[in-house]
């Protein structure tokens, strides 16, 4: 609760002196790349084992308010190419990207995109189009979280890959054990979820919402003018693939997306923000124009086209000390003055 106070007590100072208006006309020269994945009501949140990937209706409607009437919105690629040619406006150029896929993309996000009149971009993990089946993250953190609710985890992982994590005492959370399991070949990590899942007793809940869109839920997307990019076929993180598996994960996805689509696929987004320079010639041999990381900042007029950076919003950050959407907390975030004032850490 004091945190919150102080954040919001801040961003009230920031906004009422004017440094946070001002901050904002000095992104005229800048590109503003916000990074989504779900959105979900409170009670889906609250339930979710990672609710830090997710926004409220109520939250994500009001960064749209906010971003409506301070902003010019495209989606990726026209925002680049206009930044390219040396767009002037009054107001800042801002791009709203969603990564995966989810159903609640089109469920919840998109209606209220057109409540606004906004377009986005929306990266999807092809591999998943339209299939009854979950991201491998999502069945991983599934299984382990039940054996770690019936005390059985350490013994399931005591012969695998991630026996590690079990050192000098260590619980890992469920964070730490789907990044370390992205570290591993996709067949280790396969027979790691079988036999977590096996072992659990329990499948993952069934729900639409959870899993990727299907073919005829991405073309309407495409209709409304959002903008369909690539996030690879089945969510590698491409810097630990061999040259076979990197061009399949880059080219593959984009093939997928062409056919459906009928029409070209320019943008490209890196599993968990995760590339190198081979990765980076890969994307460029595929023939993208755009590529989005994870690491987080503007990006200036000579923004490099392969190596964008985004703002990823953590909802909890954005709320009022009484639990309510805050554009004051939103617009002191997106201007960057956030991670100035709260001294952040510049990670992925």
């Amino acid at each position: 609760m004091f945190k919150s106070l102080v954040r919001y007590f801040i961003a009230f100072v920031s906004f009422y002196t004017g440094t946070t208006i001002f901050a904002e006309s000095k992104l005229k020269k800048s590109l503003t790349i916000l990074c989504y994945h779900r959105v979900l009501p409170k009670h889906e949140k609250n339930s979710s084992l990672f609710p830090d990937l997710i926004v409220t209706p109520e939250t994500f409607n009001l960064h749209c308010r906010v971003l409506a009437r301070h902003y010019d919105i495209y989606p990726l690629s026209e925002a680049c190419d206009l930044m390219r040619k040396g767009y002037k406006s009054k107001r800042p150029l801002a791009i709203i990207t969603f990564d995966d896929g989810y159903c609640d993309n089109i469920e919840y996000a998109s209606p209220i995109l057109a409540s606004h009149g906004l377009r986005a971009t929306f990266f999807i993990i092809t591999g998943l189009i339209g299939k009854e089946e979950y991201p491998w993250y999502d069945k991983l953190s599934h299984a382990a979280d039940v054996c770690i609710s019936k005390g059985i985890l350490k013994e399931n992982l005591e012969n695998s890959l991630l026996h590690y994590l079990f050192e000098n005492g260590n619980n890992p959370t469920l964070k730490e054990i789907v990044q370390a399991a992205k570290k591993i070949s996709s067949e280790d990590r396969s027979l790691l979820i079988t036999k977590l899942l096996k072992a659990s007793g329990s499948e993952i809940p069934d729900s639409e919402l959870n899993r990727i869109m299907s073919d005829s839920e991405i073309k309407s997307l495409q209709k409304k003018g959002h903008e369909i990019g690539s996030h690879t076929v089945s969510h590698e993180i491409l810097s630990l693939l061999n040259e076979n598996q990197l061009t399949y994960e880059v080219t593959k996805s984009k093939e997928i997306l062409e056919s459906l689509l009928k029409s070209s696929v320019r943008s490209f987004c890196y599993p968990n923000g995760d590339y190198n320079s081979t990765t980076l010639e890969a994307v460029k041999a595929a023939k993208y124009s755009y590529a989005c990381t994870t690491f987080k900042g503007k990006n200036s007029i000579l923004f490099s086209p392969f190596e964008l950076k985004r703002w990823f919003l953590h909802e909890d950050r954005l709320l009022s000390p009484v639990g309510k959407p805050s554009s004051l907390l939103f617009r002191l975030e997106i201007s960057g003055l956030a991670d100035r004032f709260f001294r952040r850490k510049p990670i992925k």
